[in-house]
């Protein structure tokens, strides 16, 4: 129960900190069709949606290092940690 508190605090302050740093981009600036970052994600929404562990984790991998400051990449690892324990591979989502 503590480790399902602390994970729940931890994914609240994550948010948190996004949300404090988020900075206002007009959307008619943003063109996810083309931004390989955003392409990456959906790629391993797909495998996700497939259950293709590797392959969703390999995209995820990808995206990170597209973009290595994203704001959003704490969500993706959280992701891959998740991808990972459905491999089997605890050890590495850790």
């Amino acid at each position: 129960m503590k480790k399902l508190h602390l994970i729940s605090t931890l994914i609240f302050a994550l948010f948190a900190s996004i949300a404090a740093t988020a900075q206002t981009v007009p959307a008619d600036s943003l063109n996810f069709d083309e931004d390989p970052y955003f392409l990456l994600m959906g790629e391993a929404d797909d495998a996700i949606s497939r259950q293709d562990w590797p392959e969703a984790a390999a995209r995820l991998s990808d995206a990170l290092a597209v973009k290595p400051d994203a704001p959003t990449n704490p969500l993706l690892l959280n992701n891959l940690a998740t991808v990972y324990t459905y491999m089997g591979r605890d050890s590495i989502a850790l």
